[in-house]
């Protein structure tokens, strides 16, 4: 067997819940030939993997990558994620995705997307399809799924407006995620806590599940609270913890639709949130018995960081550079957030 490359005597994880094993792995055309237990491989080129782990490539699965691949110097920023063995990322979460995009609406997406981006961000398309076309001719650092943002599709087409989409804007809404999913886009996502995501009922997010189950894509969601309790919820401090009604919120609405779901960082934020765990897992696994495909994915460190605007209630952020200087509305906001007692 003629190899271009053989990595020796690594322990190989696989990734298959298998037990480790030590083996050669030999490589062919940059893909996986051989893998020899027992018996040497050769080649011209080894690398000796004495004491180290060999396994596949680590998967990202909630990025926002996507506002950093598209620029020159993308591999120089994402290179500390292939050092630590990531290979895959799943971009356009939390509801923000730079395609698609008009010219008439790119400070839309601008505004929405600062937390984001830390220069001049070049939307060099319109439609999705488009956006992972460019990508594809620039040559990426690493491979990459994308997602369609909610946030993005609402400010596309109804500016920033707080109100529901009128039918017609509706209509335009399920054409673009149709559109979306048809061009590439693996899934939809929401992000229910912040501008304008937060403006939109569960009518609206679901006739556009429909779509995306319909397409087959996912639906990944930062949910409305991830502390129990939260300024997205009434009455506040009756029934049960805001993050397990926000994850109820959720399932509900993925089973009526019958859409894929993934929870994203399904964190417990607040040391008196702690206690709320048992109810939240207990509540996916019973959906998922119920046949529910629903997963969430977690960071496995007790810090986070975010913009300040997602701790904002709904009022709040409509209109929120009128209410950031309006005293009455400030002295509103600082009584309700002292209240929150994370």
């Amino acid at each position: 067997m003629e190899l271009d490359l053989v990595i020796q005597n690594g322990t190989i994880i696989d990734g298959t819940g298998r037990q480790r094993y030590r083996a050669d792995l030999g490589l062919k055309g940059g893909r996986i030939e051989a893998i020899a237990a027992g018996e040497r491989l050769s080649a011209p080129n080894t690398i000796d993997a004495t004491g180290l782990i060999v396994a596949p490539g680590f998967i990202d699965i909630h990025s926002h990558a996507d506002w950093i691949l598209p620029l020159p110097d993308h591999a120089e920023i994402l290179a500390p994620l292939v050092l630590q063995g990531i290979t895959t990322v799943v971009a356009g979460n939390c509801g923000f995705s730079p395609a698609p995009v008009t010219p008439e609406t790119t400070g839309r997406i601008d505004a929405i997307s600062k937390m984001l981006r830390d220069r001049e961000f070049p939307y060099r398309w319109g439609t999705f399809s488009e956006f992972l076309a460019k990508l594809e001719s620039d040559r990426l650092a690493l491979n990459a799924a994308f997602i369609v943002g909610h946030g993005n599709l609402r400010a596309l087409v109804l500016g920033g407006r707080s109100s529901a989409p009128t039918p017609e804007e509706m209509e335009t809404l399920r054409r673009l995620v149709c559109e979306s999913l048809q061009g590439g886009a693996f899934g939809f996502s929401a992000g229910l806590a912040y501008a304008p995501g937060v403006f939109a009922k569960n009518e609206e997010l679901l006739a556009l599940l429909h779509v995306v189950a319909e397409m087959g894509g996912i639906f990944t969601v930062h949910g409305r609270a991830y502390s129990w309790v939260s300024p997205f919820y009434s009455p506040m401090f009756f029934g049960a913890a805001h993050n397990l009604r926000s994850v109820r919120e959720l399932i509900a609405l993925a089973r009526q639709a019958g859409v894929r779901l993934e929870l994203s960082h399904q964190i417990f934020v607040g040391r008196r949130t702690w206690r709320t765990y048992p109810a939240v897992l207990k509540e996916i696994d019973r959906a998922r018995e119920a046949g529910l495909d629903v997963a969430f994915d977690a960071f496995p460190y007790t810090v986070g960081n975010s913009t300040i605007n997602v701790v904002f209630p709904e009022w709040f952020l409509d209109g929120f550079h009128q209410n950031i200087s309006d005293p009455k509305a400030l002295k509103r906001l600082k009584r309700e957030i002292d209240l929150l007692q994370l």
